[in-house]
């Protein structure tokens, strides 16, 4: 099974626009924190994911994503080259996106929620013939977990230099838990993870150049 956590997003948590502090003539300072819940679930013919981040500093940013495929990938008609295979999915799939997350975990990360309005997109799809029939919902989304395991502590750095022109370094750091769980998404029903993680984290980035 897929093990997707990704921590932390430094690059997409500076993209997202996280508070600068000035400390002189081309010299940026930034730093944040935040956290995350992650699930992943799978069964017959039915695969799908969620992963939800609240960046609570800075520029207090919040995303999340969902997806659910349910059907089959299958053979679809031989290409133009003799014995070439060629496969599609065809089948529903369920997709969700939203920037409207308020996630809540202890401090020994024994317990988390989150929950969200999502925006989402449920697909009719046959690629082999490249049918996409989509219509349009919201729904209010929310997630619950439990740790299951230990609380691991990682933190990380990197550098980058051009000498006499430019340095910059970025360094991070945190603590994550594996957990068990379920999401409830509406009218759409409940998933049980098979896998889940919930991790806070903290990071910082300098620049001069």
């Amino acid at each position: 099974m897929r093990k997707f956590l990704v921590l932390p997003l430094v690059g997409l948590l500076l993209a997202a626009g996280a508070a600068p502090v000035a400390a002189g003539a081309n010299t940026t300072n930034m730093s944040g924190g935040g956290r995350t819940i992650q699930g992943e679930w799978q069964g017959d013919g039915v695969h799908g994911y969620v992963v939800v981040f609240e960046e609570t500093s800075g520029s207090n940013s919040e995303y999340g994503d969902y997806m659910e495929e349910t059907g089959d990938w299958i053979e679809c008609a031989a290409g133009a080259v003799d014995d070439e295979e060629y496969y599609g999915f065809v089948g529903t799939r369920v997709t969700g996106w939203s920037s409207d997350i308020d996630i809540v975990l202890d401090s020994k990360l024994t317990a988390g929620s989150a929950t969200g309005t999502f925006d989402i997109a449920i697909e009719t799809v046959d690629e082999c013939t490249g049918v996409y029939d989509a219509t349009m919902d919201m729904l209010t989304v929310s997630l619950d977990v439990t740790g299951d395991g230990s609380v691991m502590l990682f933190r990380d750095s990197g550098s980058y230099k051009v000498p006499g022109e430019f340095n910059a370094h970025t360094r991070s750091r945190g603590k994550e838990r594996p957990a068990t769980g379920s999401i409830d998404l509406g009218s759409l029903g409940r998933r049980s993870f098979d896998y889940g993680i919930m991790a806070q984290y903290s990071w910082s980035d300098h620049s001069n150049g």
